[in-house]
C-alpha cells in the first residue's frame, strides 16, 4: 500500500488517562501537519496563515470563521481543506470537517493528514464503521510509531463501544449584544385610527412609535454525560427601553427573562433534544406573564448538504397582570409541533429552509372565556447567503393561520380569524473573530376578521454583538 505521508516528528508522548491520551495525541498530531502546498502559493496566504495561528492557540471557532467565506475559492487546494477541516472539527462543525477532508482524499488519497481528519470527523459523528476503515487505512501504512499508537488507542476504544467523538466535549460560551433601533406600533395598535364596535360606539387607535436600546446577556453550556449523552443549558436576559412611548406606565421597559435546561443525545447522524424551559416577561418590573413547559426536538442528517428535522413543544401560559377581569382567565395551554428541511446550495454558499408547523392554545381554567382559546397552522421559510469574507444576509417569512374558538372579546358577532404575515431581513459582518455587526428590519401584518386585531408593525435595527468565548 503507498505510504502516507504526515508530519509528525516533534511529537512527544506522555502517560496520562487513556482518553485525555488519545485526545491530545490525535490533536497534536494534525496540529504539526505538514502542507503539501506551502501558504505563500495562494493569494489567500496571510488568512490561511492567521486562521494557523488562532489553531495553536485553541481558537478554533476564530479560524473557521475566516475560513469559510474562501470554501467556494479554495476548495480542493490541499493546504486550505486540511486547514479548514481542522478548524471546523475545532469549533464542532463536524459534517463540514468531513466535506473538507472528503474534498481532500479526493485530490491527495496517500494524505495522512487528510485521513486522520476524516477518522476523527466520523468518530465525532458516531460512524465507527468509517472511523474505522480510516484507522485501519493509517495502521496499514505502516505510519511512524506515535501515529500507530493514536490509531492503536482510538480503535481499542471504538471496540470497547465508547465513542471518542462526544466524551470529552464541554463547550461554554457567554455574549452580549447591544443594539439601538426604531418601533414604529410597540402597542400593537390597530390599523386603522378609528374602530366602531358593534353597540356602534366608536373610539380612536394611535400607533405607540418609539426610539429604543436593547440590551442582551446570553450564555449556553454543554458537556458529556456519557459516549453519547450530554448535558446542555442556558439563560438568557434581555431588556428594552423604549424612549418615545405614550403609555409610560406600561411600554417604557420591558425586560424578559428566559432558560433551558436539558440533555442532547447523538446516535450516528441523528440528534434528540429534550428539554425543560421557563421565561418570565415583564413590563416596568411588574411580571406580565410566566412560561413553563418543554420541549423535544430531532435532527436527522440526510446527507453532507441536507438535514430534516422534527419539533413538538407544550407551554403554560401564566397571566399576572388583567385588562379585563381575573388574569389568570387568560392562562393557556400551548401545544406546537412541526417538521422543517434545511439544505445548502453551491458549495454552502447559500442556505435554505422550509417548515409546516400546527398548534393549538386552550384554556387553563373552565372559566375563562372561549374566545382566548384557537386553533392555528402556518409555514416558514428563508435563505441565507454567505458572500464575501466575513458577510452573510437572510430572509426568512411566516405565513400563520389561526382560528378562534368563540366571539371576540369585544362582543363581535364572529369568531375571530386571523391571517398573520412576517418577513425578518438580516445583514450580519463578522468585523472581528469575537465581534460581529449586525443589522435587522422585520415586518408583521395581521388581518383579521375582527377590526380591533387588525395591525401593522415594522421594526428597524442596528447591532453590535461580543462572544466571550
Amino acid at each position: 500500500m503507498p505510504q502516507l505521508h504526515l508530519d509528525v516528528s516533534t511529537i512527544k508522548i506522555r502517560k496520562p488517562p487513556l482518553s485525555i491520551t488519545t485526545l491530545l495525541l490525535f490533536n497534536l498530531a494534525l496540529a504539526q501537519a505538514s502542507f503539501a502546498a506551502p501558504l505563500a502559493d495562494t493569494q489567500h496566504a496571510k488568512t490561511l496563515e492567521q486562521a494557523q495561528s488562532y489553531l495553536q492557540t485553541n481558537q478554533g471557532q476564530a479560524a473557521y470563521d475566516i475560513l469559510l467565506p474562501l470554501e467556494d475559492e479554495l476548495a480542493g487546494v490541499h493546504a486550505y481543506d486540511v486547514l479548514y477541516g481542522r478548524a471546523a472539527l475545532a469549533a464542532q462543525h463536524n459534517t463540514r470537517a468531513a466535506m473538507a477532508f472528503e474534498r481532500c482524499l479526493a485530490v491527495t488519497p496517500n494524505s495522512g493528514d487528510c485521513r486522520l481528519g476524516m477518522a476523527q470527523a466520523h468518530m465525532r459523528l458516531n460512524e465507527h464503521q468509517s472511523a474505522q476503515r480510516e484507522l485501519q487505512l493509517i495502521k496499514a501504512s505502516a505510519p511512524p510509531t506515535a501515529v500507530a499508537r493514536v490509531v492503536d488507542e482510538y480503535l481499542d476504544l471504538l471496540d470497547s463501544g465508547r465513542s471518542p467523538s462526544t466524551a470529552d466535549i464541554q463547550r461554554f460560551n457567554a455574549w452580549v449584544d447591544v443594539s439601538f433601533g426604531y418601533d414604529n406600533n410597540v402597542n400593537v395598535a390597530p390599523a386603522s385610527d378609528k374602530i366602531t364596535l358593534p353597540s356602534n360606539f366608536t373610539f380612536r387607535s394611535t400607533n405607540d412609535s418609539t426610539t429604543f436600546a436593547k440590551t442582551e446577556l446570553g450564555l449556553s453550556y454543554q458537556t458529556a454525560l456519557s459516549n453519547r449523552w450530554h448535558l446542555i443549558g442556558g439563560a438568557n436576559l434581555q431588556t428594552t427601553n423604549n424612549f418615545q412611548t405614550e403609555d409610560k406606565s406600561l411600554f417604557e421597559d420591558i425586560q424578559q427573562v428566559s432558560g433551558y435546561v436539558g440533555t442532547r443525545a447523538y446516535y450516528g447522524r441523528q440528534r434528540i433534544d429534550l428539554v425543560v424551559q421557563g421565561q418570565n416577561y415583564q413590563f416596568r418590573g411588574k411580571t406580565y406573564r410566566n412560561l413553563f413547559g418543554g420541549l423535544a426536538q430531532y435532527n436527522y442528517l440526510l446527507s453532507p448538504s441536507t438535514q430534516v428535522s422534527g419539533f413538538i413543544q407544550h407551554n403554560r401560559l401564566d397571566y399576572r397582570l388583567g385588562q379585563f377581569g381575573p388574569a389568570n382567565h387568560s392562562n393557556i395551554n400551548a401545544t406546537v409541533g412541526g417538521v422543517s428541511l434545511a439544505k445548502s446550495l453551491l458549495d454552502n454558499q447559500w442556505i435554505v429552509h422550509a417548515g409546516l408547523h400546527l398548534g393549538r392554545d386552550s384554556r387553563d381554567k373552565k372559566a375563562a372565556p372561549r374566545h382566548i382559546a384557537s386553533s392555528y397552522y402556518g409555514l416558514r421559510s428563508g435563505v441565507t447567503w454567505l458572500w464575501h469574507e466575513q458577510w452573510q444576509a437572510g430572509v426568512n417569512l411566516t405565513a400563520e393561520k389561526r382560528s378562534y374558538d368563540d366571539k371576540d372579546l369585544f362582543f363581535y358577532d364572529r369568531s375571530r380569524k386571523d391571517n398573520l404575515y412576517n418577513t425578518e431581513l438580516s445583514v450580519r459582518y463578522q468585523a472581528l473573530p469575537k465581534l460581529a455587526v449586525h443589522s435587522n428590519y422585520t415586518f408583521s401584518r395581521n388581518d383579521s376578521n375582527v377590526p380591533m386585531r387588525n395591525y401593522k408593525r415594522q421594526i428597524i435595527s442596528l447591532g453590535v454583538r461580543y462572544d466571550f468565548f
